[in-house]
């Protein structure tokens, strides 16, 4: 897996195992990182705060998780996002229902902000909440047991939701 040179070889001396590193890699865990917090309603965090990672957000809750009920998205942004690039990403006009929030930083843009760009894209059901907090709590109240609810955007909005979705959820 590694050869004589290489970083690897450096710190370990020798060429590393590749089921070791596989077995390694199987048990790192990343905090915020498409975290599955809850499973009825699937309840799933993940700090997609750029055009790319939102991409890659969208790519795998929809064709990965494929959830069979409704789709809710709980969405924040800070300024210096383009947070129409950003929604646009996240496939949001997809979702059935779009909970727009605002950071707990102080150069985040507000909720409304975030729903004006989202109902611009062409999103039918928007609302926008003054707190991470309540965006959560609003979603985990139209979310049946086949429903899935993603939270994304934002780390700040990322982190808050992690705290208070761990607190309210079994």
């Amino acid at each position: 897996m590694t050869r004589p040179g290489s970083p690897f070889w450096a710190v370990f001396g020798t060429a590393l195992d590749a089921d070791v590193v596989a077995e390694a890699f199987a048990a790192v865990t990343m905090p915020g990182r498409f975290e599955v917090l809850g499973h009825q309603p699937l309840v799933i965090i993940d700090g997609a705060h750029n055009p790319a990672g939102a991409d890659t957000c969208a790519q795998v809750f929809f064709q990965d998780f494929d959830p069979p009920g409704r789709r809710i998205l709980v969405v924040g942004a800070l300024g210096g996002r383009d947070v129409t690039d950003m929604l646009g990403a996240l496939r949001a006009d997809e979702f059935d229902l779009v909970v727009c929030v605002t950071a707990p930083s102080p150069r985040a843009r507000s909720a409304d902000e975030v729903a004006s760009a989202a109902v611009a894209l062409g999103c039918d059901n928007v609302e926008a909440h003054p707190s991470v907090e309540r965006g959560c709590d609003r979603a985990l109240e139209d979310a049946g047991a086949e429903d899935a609810v993603l939270v994304a955007g934002s780390l700040y909005v990322v982190g808050a939701a992690r705290t208070h979705l761990r607190r309210v959820l079994p």
